[in-house]
């Protein structure tokens, strides 16, 4: 049996940051927040451009991308008044469903309040 690596694009990137999460997206047209999938979030910074920053979040059991995109100047994120281990942002443009890139609201939860508090102070190192 022969096995073939699979690249992702993430092999010229590091992990600056990762924890379990689960996310999902806002659906302007249903006007309701639908759930991408659960995983590791993950902030990575290029290897040799130190500019470039993702977030990305694969779903756990089938590797699919639930998140994709530039942390890019800017970028705001508040945490949720009525559950602190959730966090909202926009992306200016998503990758994980289209090569075009699309704009999305995400809603981030983790498993406590000060994980998500330490996702928020990396997300605004990295968008200042």
């Amino acid at each position: 049996v022969l096995f073939r690596s699979t690249k992702t694009g993430e092999e010229d990137f590091s992990v600056v940051w990762e924890q379990k999460a689960t996310i999902k997206r806002f659906d302007e047209g249903e006007n309701q927040w639908k759930e991408r999938g659960s995983g590791d979030a993950r902030i990575l910074k290029h290897k040799t451009n130190e500019k470039q920053v993702l977030f990305l979040l694969r779903r756990e059991a089938i590797g699919k991308l639930a998140a994709n995109h530039n942390l890019t100047r800017g970028m705001r994120i508040i945490q949720v008044a009525k559950d602190k281990r959730c966090a909202i942002w926009i992306a200016t443009k998503d990758y994980s469903d289209e090569d075009e890139g699309f704009p999305e609201k995400f809603l981030i939860k983790f498993t406590s309040e000060e994980t998500c508090e330490d996702f928020i102070k990396q997300f605004k190192h990295f968008c200042n």
